[in-house]
């Protein structure tokens, strides 16, 4: 299956011919695409993609999110007006050929291009879950990454509403490393 593969019911099946190296590390759907998160690279039957840590299977064909992100991607979510974000290590991307900095472990995908939130979080950020226009993220972190508007108390977890960063409640006393949403409650 190289890293990626569907279950039909009866069998597994691989997705075209899969990734050639590395490690798939979370996915998301939205409709027949399907990202992949982690250390992926290239597709197997398509050197010609070169993605680093984020790729889109769009039901036909592989896709890259312009040259992805330069570290490992942890977490990945759709939001409803079809803008992808991804949690993780890296701090910045490449797209176009030139280096886009201040991503700080969360980034959106408007479709073109890479997209900060503020500054991003300092430390390490493992999970995210949407709720309506709040981005909700976890991890190890307690501030917001050097350069961004200062909030203090976010331990571990925090929300974001499209403009800042804010805390939820006193945080988490420890690492937080998924996120899952019910109704209005987290």
């Amino acid at each position: 299956l190289k890293l990626v593969g569907k279950w039909d019911g009866s069998k597994w099946e691989p997705i075209r011919q899969g990734l050639a190296f590395g490690t798939v590390q979370t996915i998301a759907v939205d409709g027949q695409n399907i990202y992949l998160g982690g250390v992926v690279r290239v597709p197997a039957d398509n050197v010609n993609i070169q993605s680093s840590c984020i790729i889109k299977w769009n039901g036909t064909d592989w896709e890259a999110l312009d040259e992805g992100l330069n570290a490992q991607v942890h977490d990945i979510e759709v939001h409803s007006s079809g803008d992808v974000y991804a949690v993780g290590d890296f701090t910045n991307a490449h797209q176009h050929g030139t280096q886009v900095d201040g991503l700080n472990r969360i980034a959106r995908w408007n479709g073109s291009e890479w997209k900060p939130l503020e500054k991003g979080l300092n430390g390490s950020v493992d999970a995210i879950a949407i709720d309506g226009d709040n981005i909700i993220v976890g991890g190890s972190f307690s501030n917001v990454a050097q350069g961004g508007t200062s909030v203090t108390g976010l331990n571990n977890i925090a929300k974001w509403n499209g403009n800042n960063w804010s805390t939820i409640g006193n945080g988490i006393s420890s690492h937080v490393r998924t996120i899952e949403l019910h109704g209005d409650k987290i």
